[in-house]
């Protein structure tokens, strides 16, 4: 995957290309404004994460993902309130917990985030395989708690 080779724009370019093709695919509106978000591209970001939400209401992913959006633009207040509905909003097995993580640090809450990490290594989440490589380039976590789950 070209983003987790710091190849960002290639990356973009790539799954706009994939979205061109099937333009009602919610996880490609997702991952697309995951990767907008990261390169400061808040409007743009939002955008697909909302289009992502009207496809797939019910799946807590895309909120997650716009939680970090929200976070990274400076809404914070947004993204706490979104974050904290997502973590209330079910059994844990049914929450994109490293996702959680994410939104979680993304706001300065460290000892939340890795509540969250801790959980989802616990359960093997699928989803952590996909984030771990990423924290240390792209997601705002570090410290000794850290640290150990790792």
């Amino acid at each position: 995957m070209y983003f987790r080779d710091g190849q960002t724009d290639r990356a973009l370019r790539q799954l706009s290309s994939s979205l061109e093709r099937h333009p009602e695919s919610w996880l490609l509106h997702t991952y697309y404004s995951w990767i907008l978000g990261v390169n400061k591209r808040f409007e743009e970001a939002l955008e697909h994460v909302e289009q992502a939400l009207r496809q797939a209401e019910e799946i807590n992913m895309p909120k997650a993902i716009m939680a970090s959006v929200l976070a990274m633009s400076g809404r914070t207040r947004l993204a706490r309130d979104l974050v904290e509905e997502v973590a209330a909003s079910g059994p844990a097995e049914q929450l994109p917990g490293a996702m959680l993580a994410e939104a979680y640090a993304r706001l300065g809450e460290v000892d939340i985030a890795c509540d969250w990490l801790e959980s989802s290594a616990a359960s093997h989440e699928a989803w952590l395989i996909f984030w771990l490589p990423l924290i240390p380039d792209y997601i705002p976590l570090a410290g000794p708690r850290v640290d150990r789950i790792f």
